[in-house]
């Protein structure tokens, strides 16, 4: 160092870094450590993404014959994780027409039962009419007429409502006049 004087000269990054020191202090303080930035996906998202990994899987096993009562089971557990989703009628109908094609007809019915009454939920009225028809078609292949009742009578429900289409309430209709049984129990059901 120089003197000059009574001043002493110090390199101006000597006198940058003694300036900087000096108000360090000051500035440690102002500064905020960032806090953990934690994303949260809601279980929805999860359970639909896994949901289709599941209907994925079981349409992977379509062409197995020995292997369609696990898609029926890989499609049921889809619609059963996707909860209200509107999508989980086509899970719940996959997993009734694996579980028919197994021969299992009893589950066949309840499955579509599950995709007529998600539908309905959902406001899907046209899905769910003819979610209860197939449910009832079921029904007659596998002897267990003691349910067309109820299921016929949940169709007619949606089926006369103001909202439904006249158009679309004419097919379902002839469907339903085309099986005997099908057709006394929907006029049992008036």
């Amino acid at each position: 160092m120089r003197t000059m004087g009574r001043v002493t000269a110090m390199p101006v990054r000597k006198v940058a870094l003694l300036a900087l020191v000096a108000v360090l202090p000051a500035i440690v303080p102002a500064q905020q450590r960032l806090s953990t930035v934690r994303v949260h996906v809601p279980a929805v998202v999860r359970n639909n993404a896994r949901a289709d990994t599941l209907d994925a899987r079981a349409e992977a096993l379509y062409g197995l014959k020995r292997e369609w009562r696990s898609a029926a089971q890989l499609h049921r557990r889809a619609g059963q994780l996707r909860g209200d989703d509107p999508r989980s009628v086509q899970s719940f109908r996959m997993a009734a027409w694996m579980y028919s094609a197994a021969k299992d007809l009893g589950m066949a019915r309840r499955m579509m039962v599950s995709a007529a009454e998600r539908a309905a939920g959902a406001g899907y009225l046209e899905q769910a009419a003819g979610s209860y028809v197939d449910a009832a078609y079921i029904a007659v292949a596998d002897n267990d007429i003691g349910e067309l009742p109820s299921l016929l009578r949940k169709t007619r429900l949606l089926v006369d409502g103001p909202l439904f289409p006249a158009d679309r309430r004419a097919s379902l209709l002839e469907r339903i006049v085309k099986a005997p049984q099908i057709a006394a129990a929907w006029e049992g059901t008036r």
